[in-house]
């Protein structure tokens, strides 16, 4: 299980050196950073599986974060993903998604000029 736990990001930003940030508060954050790191936590561990030979997959978590996060627990912690680790049997089943259409990468990804 991928958690973050955004009080302590609260916690840092409320200290002396860092108050006048004004980021002491959660609905201060545009982007929280317990979000970003949680994400680059999850990118590395799923390359470092990948070259480790083995296969994962990342599971949103959409529902029952209390629940998981007692089971692991991990009370106090946010939620971010869940990854699965282990060895494919050669018979996965296919995602629904892979049959709509997608949208060409030049269409989604825009570069500024500067």
């Amino acid at each position: 299980m991928i958690t973050s736990r955004p009080q302590d990001y609260l916690a840092r930003y409320g200290e002396e050196d860092k108050h006048s940030s004004g980021l002491d508060d959660e609905s201060s954050w545009p982007i929280p950073y317990w979000h970003t790191d949680a994400a680059m936590a999850t990118m590395a561990l799923l390359l470092l599986i990948e070259e480790s030979g083995w296969q994962a997959t990342i599971w949103g978590n959409f529902r029952h974060d209390h629940e998981v996060l007692a089971w692991i627990g991990a009370p106090d912690e946010r939620l971010f993903a869940s990854v699965l680790i282990g060895i494919g049997d050669g018979h996965d089943a296919q995602s629904a998604s892979l049959k709509r259409g997608v949208v060409p990468r030049t269409s989604r990804v825009r570069r500024v000029p500067i």
